[in-house]
Protein backbone atom coordinates (compact mmCIF):
# COMPACT_ATOMS: atom_id res chain seq x y z
CA UNK A 1 0.00 0.00 0.00
CA UNK A 2 1.73 3.73 -0.88
CA UNK A 3 1.26 6.25 2.12
CA UNK A 4 0.30 10.10 1.31
CA UNK A 5 1.77 12.79 2.24
CA UNK A 6 2.17 14.52 5.60
CA UNK A 7 -0.30 17.50 6.21
CA UNK A 8 0.20 20.56 8.60
CA UNK A 9 0.55 20.20 12.09
CA UNK A 10 -2.69 20.81 14.09
CA UNK A 11 -3.46 23.19 16.77
CA UNK A 12 -2.78 22.76 20.31
CA UNK A 13 -5.46 20.71 22.34
CA UNK A 14 -6.90 22.05 25.51
CA UNK A 15 -4.45 21.74 28.55
CA UNK A 16 -5.43 18.49 30.44
CA UNK A 17 -6.29 18.42 34.31
CA UNK A 18 -3.07 18.73 36.83
CA UNK A 19 -1.56 15.51 37.59
CA UNK A 20 -1.05 14.61 41.27
CA UNK A 21 1.64 16.61 43.50
CA UNK A 22 5.27 15.78 43.59
CA UNK A 23 7.37 14.88 46.74
CA UNK A 24 8.68 17.92 48.11
CA UNK A 25 12.36 19.09 46.78
CA UNK A 26 15.44 19.34 49.00
CA UNK A 27 15.97 22.26 51.68
CA UNK A 28 17.41 25.64 50.47
CA UNK A 29 20.33 27.55 52.26
CA UNK A 30 19.39 29.97 55.57
CA UNK A 31 19.07 33.09 54.96
CA UNK A 32 20.80 35.87 57.01
CA UNK A 33 20.14 36.69 60.58
CA UNK A 34 17.13 39.40 61.53
CA UNK A 35 17.94 42.22 63.58
CA UNK A 36 18.09 41.30 67.44
CA UNK A 37 14.39 42.21 69.15
CA UNK A 38 13.69 44.74 71.88
CA UNK A 39 14.99 43.39 75.72
CA UNK A 40 12.23 41.83 77.49
CA UNK A 41 10.98 43.35 80.94
CA UNK A 42 13.37 42.10 83.91
CA UNK A 43 12.48 39.01 85.49
CA UNK A 44 11.81 39.02 89.36
CA UNK A 45 15.16 39.16 91.82
CA UNK A 46 16.47 36.00 92.83
CA UNK A 47 17.52 34.44 96.46
CA UNK A 48 20.41 36.13 98.57
CA UNK A 49 23.67 34.39 98.25
CA UNK A 50 25.82 33.09 100.81
CA UNK A 51 28.49 35.12 102.78
CA UNK A 52 31.77 35.13 101.07
CA UNK A 53 35.08 34.33 103.15
CA UNK A 54 37.01 37.14 105.38
CA UNK A 55 39.00 39.04 103.47
CA UNK A 56 42.98 39.81 104.39
CA UNK A 57 43.71 41.78 107.48
CA UNK A 58 44.87 45.86 106.69
CA UNK A 59 48.39 47.18 107.68
CA UNK A 60 49.48 48.18 111.41
CA UNK A 61 48.18 52.01 111.82
CA UNK A 62 50.99 54.16 113.51
CA UNK A 63 51.72 53.86 116.68
CA UNK A 64 50.04 56.75 118.81
CA UNK A 65 51.73 58.78 121.53
CA UNK A 66 53.53 57.13 124.51
CA UNK A 67 50.85 57.22 127.53
CA UNK A 68 52.04 58.81 130.79
CA UNK A 69 54.18 56.76 133.13
CA UNK A 70 51.95 55.11 135.97
CA UNK A 71 52.58 55.58 139.48
CA UNK A 72 55.57 53.32 140.71
CA UNK A 73 54.64 50.40 142.84
CA UNK A 74 55.43 49.58 146.10
CA UNK A 75 59.30 48.20 147.22
CA UNK A 76 59.49 44.75 146.97
CA UNK A 77 61.42 42.37 149.85
CA UNK A 78 65.08 42.84 150.49
CA UNK A 79 66.69 39.83 148.94
CA UNK A 80 69.72 37.88 150.09
CA UNK A 81 72.72 39.72 148.56
CA UNK A 82 75.52 38.08 147.12
CA UNK A 83 77.84 41.25 147.87
CA UNK A 84 79.51 42.37 150.97
CA UNK A 85 80.99 46.21 151.31
CA UNK A 86 84.62 46.94 152.44
CA UNK A 87 85.16 50.30 152.41
CA UNK A 88 84.90 51.45 148.88
CA UNK A 89 85.75 48.19 147.45
CA UNK A 90 83.20 45.63 145.93
CA UNK A 91 84.09 41.82 147.59
CA UNK A 92 81.82 39.03 145.72
CA UNK A 93 81.43 36.40 148.23
CA UNK A 94 79.96 33.79 145.68
CA UNK A 95 80.49 32.58 142.12
CA UNK A 96 78.36 34.55 139.51
CA UNK A 97 76.89 33.30 136.51
CA UNK A 98 74.87 34.63 133.33
CA UNK A 99 73.28 31.88 131.18
CA UNK A 100 75.70 29.57 132.80
CA UNK A 101 74.01 26.97 135.49
CA UNK A 102 76.61 26.08 137.84
CA UNK A 103 79.61 28.98 137.33
CA UNK A 104 83.36 27.77 138.42
CA UNK A 105 84.79 31.04 138.50
CA UNK A 106 83.67 34.38 140.28
CA UNK A 107 81.73 35.59 136.82
CA UNK A 108 80.78 33.31 134.01
CA UNK A 109 78.79 34.57 131.22
CA UNK A 110 76.89 32.63 128.51
CA UNK A 111 76.92 34.99 125.91
CA UNK A 112 78.21 37.77 124.22
CA UNK A 113 79.44 39.84 127.09
CA UNK A 114 79.31 43.61 125.92
CA UNK A 115 81.13 46.33 128.19
CA UNK A 116 80.53 49.86 128.04
CA UNK A 117 83.56 51.03 129.98
CA UNK A 118 86.88 49.41 130.24
CA UNK A 119 88.48 45.80 131.36
CA UNK A 120 91.02 46.80 134.45
CA UNK A 121 92.66 43.76 136.10
CA UNK A 122 93.35 46.68 138.37
CA UNK A 123 97.04 45.69 138.93
CA UNK A 124 100.56 45.64 137.19
CA UNK A 125 100.33 42.41 136.68
CA UNK A 126 99.80 40.99 132.92
CA UNK A 127 95.93 40.69 132.31
CA UNK A 128 95.67 37.45 129.98
CA UNK A 129 92.34 36.60 127.66
CA UNK A 130 92.05 33.15 127.52
CA UNK A 131 90.25 30.54 124.91
CA UNK A 132 89.05 27.27 125.91
CA UNK A 133 91.02 27.66 129.36
CA UNK A 134 94.43 28.65 127.59
CA UNK A 135 95.98 32.30 127.99
CA UNK A 136 95.74 33.04 123.97
CA UNK A 137 96.40 37.25 124.78
CA UNK A 138 98.34 38.54 127.32
CA UNK A 139 98.37 42.33 127.97
CA UNK A 140 101.23 43.40 129.91
CA UNK A 141 101.47 47.18 131.12
CA UNK A 142 104.71 48.86 130.88
CA UNK A 143 105.43 52.73 132.11
CA UNK A 144 107.11 53.57 128.76
CA UNK A 145 104.79 51.75 126.52
CA UNK A 146 102.39 48.16 127.19
CA UNK A 147 103.56 44.77 125.30
CA UNK A 148 100.99 42.78 123.59
CA UNK A 149 102.16 38.78 123.61
CA UNK A 150 99.34 36.15 121.92
CA UNK A 151 99.66 33.14 120.33
CA UNK A 152 100.96 29.64 122.40
CA UNK A 153 101.75 30.58 126.05
CA UNK A 154 105.29 29.96 125.50
CA UNK A 155 105.80 33.25 123.85
CA UNK A 156 107.25 36.05 125.31
CA UNK A 157 109.20 39.20 126.01
CA UNK A 158 112.02 40.71 128.33
CA UNK A 159 110.72 41.75 131.58
CA UNK A 160 109.64 45.46 131.32
CA UNK A 161 110.56 44.98 127.66
CA UNK A 162 108.68 48.24 126.65
CA UNK A 163 106.16 47.92 123.88
CA UNK A 164 106.65 44.32 122.79
CA UNK A 165 104.82 42.56 120.50
CA UNK A 166 104.22 39.07 119.41
CA UNK A 167 100.98 38.51 117.10
CA UNK A 168 101.03 34.60 117.04
CA UNK A 169 102.31 31.37 116.19
CA UNK A 170 104.82 29.35 118.93
CA UNK A 171 104.52 26.01 120.08
CA UNK A 172 106.39 24.28 122.60
CA UNK A 173 109.25 24.03 122.77
CA UNK A 174 109.53 26.79 120.15
CA UNK A 175 108.56 29.98 121.76
CA UNK A 176 108.34 33.33 120.02
CA UNK A 177 110.71 36.13 122.35
CA UNK A 178 111.06 39.64 122.22
CA UNK A 179 114.40 41.08 123.75
CA UNK A 180 114.34 44.49 123.09
CA UNK A 181 111.95 47.73 123.53
CA UNK A 182 109.79 48.03 120.50
CA UNK A 183 110.46 44.38 118.88
CA UNK A 184 107.72 42.08 116.62
CA UNK A 185 107.33 39.08 115.87
CA UNK A 186 104.77 38.73 113.64
CA UNK A 187 104.05 34.96 113.78
CA UNK A 188 105.85 31.66 113.14
CA UNK A 189 107.92 29.52 115.84
CA UNK A 190 111.42 29.78 117.12
CA UNK A 191 111.50 33.24 116.23
CA UNK A 192 113.59 36.27 118.22
CA UNK A 193 113.80 40.12 117.93
CA UNK A 194 116.19 41.66 119.26
CA UNK A 195 119.46 40.62 120.97
CA UNK A 196 119.39 38.17 124.41
CA UNK A 197 121.77 40.36 126.28
CA UNK A 198 119.84 41.29 129.29
CA UNK A 199 119.80 44.85 128.12
CA UNK A 200 116.47 45.73 126.71
CA UNK A 201 117.64 48.80 125.20
CA UNK A 202 120.36 48.37 123.30
CA UNK A 203 118.66 46.77 120.06
CA UNK A 204 115.03 47.83 119.28
CA UNK A 205 113.01 48.42 116.65
CA UNK A 206 113.73 44.91 115.29
CA UNK A 207 111.14 43.40 112.92
CA UNK A 208 110.13 39.78 112.35
CA UNK A 209 107.66 38.35 110.05
CA UNK A 210 107.20 34.93 110.53
CA UNK A 211 109.17 31.98 109.41
CA UNK A 212 111.05 29.36 111.46
CA UNK A 213 114.06 29.92 113.60
CA UNK A 214 115.20 33.19 112.48
CA UNK A 215 116.80 35.93 114.77
CA UNK A 216 117.05 39.55 114.41
CA UNK A 217 119.46 40.78 116.87
CA UNK A 218 120.52 44.09 115.71
CA UNK A 219 118.46 47.88 116.14
CA UNK A 220 116.41 47.99 113.05
CA UNK A 221 116.93 45.05 111.84
CA UNK A 222 114.13 43.44 109.44
CA UNK A 223 113.46 39.35 108.70
CA UNK A 224 110.57 39.26 106.67
CA UNK A 225 110.18 35.30 106.67
CA UNK A 226 112.12 31.83 105.78
CA UNK A 227 114.12 29.67 108.02
CA UNK A 228 117.21 30.12 109.98
CA UNK A 229 117.75 33.66 109.14
CA UNK A 230 120.20 36.15 111.30
CA UNK A 231 120.90 39.41 111.27
CA UNK A 232 123.80 39.80 113.98
CA UNK A 233 123.18 42.41 116.88
CA UNK A 234 126.65 43.95 115.29
CA UNK A 235 124.25 45.18 112.16
CA UNK A 236 122.26 48.06 112.21
CA UNK A 237 119.33 48.25 110.11
CA UNK A 238 119.99 44.87 108.30
CA UNK A 239 117.76 43.39 106.31
CA UNK A 240 117.04 39.62 104.86
CA UNK A 241 113.44 39.53 103.21
CA UNK A 242 113.34 35.64 103.48
CA UNK A 243 115.13 32.66 102.16
CA UNK A 244 117.25 30.65 104.12
CA UNK A 245 120.56 30.22 105.86
CA UNK A 246 121.17 34.04 105.08
CA UNK A 247 123.55 36.10 107.44
CA UNK A 248 123.52 39.69 107.69
CA UNK A 249 126.65 41.47 110.23
CA UNK A 250 127.39 44.59 108.20
CA UNK A 251 125.29 47.80 109.00
CA UNK A 252 122.53 48.28 106.31
CA UNK A 253 123.87 44.77 104.76
CA UNK A 254 121.21 42.95 102.59
CA UNK A 255 121.04 39.47 102.37
CA UNK A 256 118.87 36.86 100.44
CA UNK A 257 118.36 33.94 98.57
CA UNK A 258 120.20 30.47 100.16
CA UNK A 259 123.34 31.03 102.40
CA UNK A 260 123.74 34.58 100.73
CA UNK A 261 126.29 36.40 103.60
CA UNK A 262 126.54 40.41 103.50
CA UNK A 263 129.77 40.43 105.94
CA UNK A 264 130.37 44.03 105.23
CA UNK A 265 128.61 47.21 105.30
CA UNK A 266 126.41 48.50 102.58
CA UNK A 267 126.68 45.02 100.59
CA UNK A 268 124.01 43.52 99.00
CA UNK A 269 124.35 39.67 98.36
CA UNK A 270 122.07 37.72 96.80
CA UNK A 271 122.49 33.76 95.90
CA UNK A 272 121.36 30.76 94.13
CA UNK A 273 120.38 27.65 95.57
CA UNK A 274 124.15 26.17 95.10
CA UNK A 275 125.05 24.58 98.47
CA UNK A 276 127.68 26.98 99.50
CA UNK A 277 128.52 29.91 101.55
CA UNK A 278 128.74 33.22 98.86
CA UNK A 279 130.42 35.36 101.35
CA UNK A 280 130.57 39.71 100.04
CA UNK A 281 134.41 40.28 100.37
CA UNK A 282 134.35 44.58 100.87
CA UNK A 283 131.96 47.60 102.06
CA UNK A 284 129.09 48.81 99.44
CA UNK A 285 129.25 45.72 97.29
CA UNK A 286 126.63 44.69 94.48
CA UNK A 287 126.72 40.46 94.07
CA UNK A 288 124.67 38.25 92.58
CA UNK A 289 125.33 34.37 92.25
CA UNK A 290 123.42 33.12 89.34
CA UNK A 291 124.56 29.94 87.83
CA UNK A 292 121.46 29.95 85.36
CA UNK A 293 122.54 33.75 84.46
CA UNK A 294 121.89 37.15 84.87
CA UNK A 295 118.79 39.34 82.46
CA UNK A 296 118.69 42.85 83.00
CA UNK A 297 115.74 44.24 80.74
CA UNK A 298 112.39 46.07 81.00
CA UNK A 299 110.54 43.79 78.69
CA UNK A 300 110.43 39.97 78.28
CA UNK A 301 110.71 37.22 76.74
CA UNK A 302 113.50 36.42 78.81
CA UNK A 303 116.29 34.73 76.49
CA UNK A 304 119.86 33.72 77.12
CA UNK A 305 122.03 33.24 73.50
CA UNK A 306 124.01 29.80 73.79
CA UNK A 307 127.24 31.08 76.17
CA UNK A 308 125.94 34.24 77.78
CA UNK A 309 126.19 34.72 81.28
CA UNK A 310 125.07 38.26 81.53
CA UNK A 311 122.17 38.94 79.09
CA UNK A 312 119.71 41.44 78.46
CA UNK A 313 116.36 42.75 76.74
CA UNK A 314 118.79 44.79 74.03
CA UNK A 315 120.22 41.44 72.76
CA UNK A 316 123.70 42.72 73.86
CA UNK A 317 125.49 39.86 75.97
CA UNK A 318 128.97 38.69 78.14
CA UNK A 319 129.57 35.11 77.58
CA UNK A 320 130.47 32.79 79.83
CA UNK A 321 134.42 33.08 78.86
CA UNK A 322 133.96 37.16 79.35
CA UNK A 323 133.57 38.86 76.32
CA UNK A 324 131.10 41.21 75.33
CA UNK A 325 128.77 40.86 71.96
CA UNK A 326 127.07 44.01 70.89
CA UNK A 327 124.16 43.71 69.07
CA UNK A 328 125.10 43.94 64.82
CA UNK A 329 121.94 42.16 63.88
CA UNK A 330 121.51 43.66 59.72
CA UNK A 331 117.45 43.43 60.67
CA UNK A 332 118.26 45.94 63.44
CA UNK A 333 120.22 48.50 61.03
CA UNK A 334 119.02 50.54 58.20
CA UNK A 335 120.27 54.12 57.02
CA UNK A 336 123.15 52.08 55.27
CA UNK A 337 125.83 54.64 53.71
CA UNK A 338 129.34 53.73 51.44
CA UNK A 339 132.19 55.19 52.55
CA UNK A 340 135.15 57.62 51.97
CA UNK A 341 137.99 55.63 53.06
CA UNK A 342 140.52 57.69 51.01
CA UNK A 343 138.95 60.61 53.88
CA UNK A 344 138.59 57.92 56.75
CA UNK A 345 142.37 56.92 56.61
CA UNK A 346 143.25 60.89 56.31
CA UNK A 347 141.13 61.88 59.51
CA UNK A 348 142.48 58.66 61.11
CA UNK A 349 146.12 59.74 60.32
CA UNK A 350 145.31 63.51 61.80
CA UNK A 351 143.69 62.26 64.68
CA UNK A 352 145.87 62.57 68.31
CA UNK A 353 145.74 59.21 69.44
CA UNK A 354 148.62 58.59 72.66
CA UNK A 355 148.76 56.83 75.83
CA UNK A 356 146.80 57.95 79.07
CA UNK A 357 145.40 56.63 82.28
CA UNK A 358 142.22 57.03 83.99
CA UNK A 359 142.76 59.54 86.98
CA UNK A 360 140.11 56.97 89.34
CA UNK A 361 141.94 54.16 88.41
CA UNK A 362 143.97 53.71 91.89
CA UNK A 363 146.06 50.95 90.04
CA UNK A 364 147.65 53.49 87.45
CA UNK A 365 146.86 51.17 84.46
CA UNK A 366 148.10 52.51 81.09
CA UNK A 367 146.05 52.90 78.20
CA UNK A 368 146.55 53.66 73.95
CA UNK A 369 144.01 55.37 72.12
CA UNK A 370 141.60 58.73 71.06
CA UNK A 371 140.35 60.48 73.68
CA UNK A 372 136.20 60.47 72.86
CA UNK A 373 136.12 64.56 71.85
CA UNK A 374 138.90 63.86 69.26
CA UNK A 375 137.00 60.85 68.51
CA UNK A 376 133.59 62.82 68.07
CA UNK A 377 135.24 65.82 66.33
CA UNK A 378 136.49 63.31 63.29
CA UNK A 379 133.97 61.65 62.67
CA UNK A 380 130.92 63.14 64.55
CA UNK A 381 129.97 59.02 65.36
CA UNK A 382 127.88 58.16 68.53
CA UNK A 383 125.49 60.13 70.59
CA UNK A 384 128.12 61.11 73.37
CA UNK A 385 130.83 62.92 72.96
CA UNK A 386 132.44 61.95 76.14
CA UNK A 387 132.09 57.86 75.66
CA UNK A 388 133.44 55.49 72.55
CA UNK A 389 131.50 52.65 71.72
CA UNK A 390 133.75 49.68 70.61
CA UNK A 391 131.35 49.14 67.39
CA UNK A 392 132.22 52.69 66.14
CA UNK A 393 135.99 51.96 66.78
CA UNK A 394 136.44 48.73 65.12
CA UNK A 395 134.24 50.23 62.41
CA UNK A 396 136.97 53.02 61.88
CA UNK A 397 139.59 50.72 62.21
CA UNK A 398 138.39 48.36 59.42
CA UNK A 399 137.41 51.00 56.97
CA UNK A 400 141.49 52.44 57.32
CA UNK A 401 142.69 49.00 56.85
CA UNK A 402 140.96 48.91 53.77
CA UNK A 403 141.60 52.01 52.03
CA UNK A 404 145.64 50.87 53.34
CA UNK A 405 144.98 47.69 51.32
CA UNK A 406 143.70 49.48 47.95
CA UNK A 407 146.86 51.68 48.38
CA UNK A 408 149.40 49.43 49.04
CA UNK A 409 147.81 47.16 46.19
CA UNK A 410 148.17 50.10 43.46
CA UNK A 411 151.68 50.48 45.01
CA UNK A 412 152.40 46.97 44.31
CA UNK A 413 150.44 47.38 40.82
CA UNK A 414 152.68 49.75 39.69
CA UNK A 415 155.97 48.61 40.79
CA UNK A 416 154.80 45.40 38.60
CA UNK A 417 154.18 48.10 35.49
CA UNK A 418 157.98 49.50 36.30
CA UNK A 419 159.58 46.24 37.19
CA UNK A 420 157.47 44.82 33.27
CA UNK A 421 159.19 48.33 31.29
CA UNK A 422 162.21 47.45 32.77
CA UNK A 423 162.68 43.86 32.21
CA UNK A 424 164.96 44.48 28.56
CA UNK A 425 166.63 47.40 29.48
CA UNK A 426 170.71 46.34 30.13
CA UNK A 427 170.98 49.36 32.31
CA UNK A 428 168.49 47.91 34.87
CA UNK A 429 169.70 44.40 33.75
CA UNK A 430 173.52 45.12 35.10
CA UNK A 431 174.76 44.30 38.46
CA UNK A 432 174.74 46.78 40.89
CA UNK A 433 178.41 47.48 42.14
Amino acid sequence: MLSGLVGNEGPAGPQGPAGPQGPPGPQGPAGPTGPQGPAGPTGPAGLPGADGSDGADGATGPQGPQGPAGPQGPQGPAGASPWTLSGSDIVTTLTVGVNVADPDEALEVGGNLIVSGALDNGTDAEMPIRANGVDTIRLRPEPVSPSILAGHPVNGAEDDAAGAVVAGGGTAGLPNTVYDDFGVIGGGAANSAGDNDGVRTLQPFVTVGGGASNAAGGAYATIGGGASNTVAATSTAGTIPGGALNVVTGTCGFAAGQRARSLHDGTFVWADTQPADFLSTGTDQFLVRAVGGVWLGDAGPVTFPIGSYLATGTGAYLTNTGVWMSVSDRDRKEGFAPLDGASILDRVAEMPITEWRYKDDPSGARHIGPVAQDFHDAFGLGNDERALAATDLAGVALAAIQELERRLSEVERRLEQAESRCAGCERCAAPRP
